[in-house]
């Protein structure tokens, strides 16, 4: 295993297509569910094959079976920042899929901190 301070699933593919790569796969889908087709139905244009390249997404694609997948966050940054964006965010109106994407935190985080911030 490369490094056990990654999810399990980002560690596993670390392992199976380098660590920069599974990074990459974090730092763009991070704490989302995406559909990874089967290897040999990966089309150029999928969101995998743009960020690793084709040959990592066919590996990625073969070690998940395909199929929907919560892809986890990688390293992030400290708690304290985390919850200032997501405040900020909801603050200016955005949906919960626009601050998971502009923050890199999961989407059960985000509404995790909403709920508190009602309770309040």
């Amino acid at each position: 295993m490369i490094s056990p301070s990654l999810p399990a699933l980002l560690a596993e593919l670390a392992d199976a297509i380098g660590l920069p790569a599974a990074l990459a796969i974090a730092h763009n889908r991070g704490g989302q569910m995406v559909y990874i087709p089967q290897p040999d139905h990966l089309p150029d244009s999928h969101w995998l094959v743009e960020t690793v390249g084709m040959d990592a997404a066919r590996t990625v694609a073969a070690h998940l079976g395909g199929g929907c997948h919560l892809i986890p966050l990688g390293p992030t940054g400290t708690r304290a920042t985390i919850k200032t964006a997501i405040t900020d965010s909801l603050q200016r109106g955005l949906s919960i899929a626009q601050i998971v994407a502009e923050t890199g935190v999961s989407r059960r985080t985000v509404e995790r901190h909403r709920a508190t911030l009602r309770q309040k």
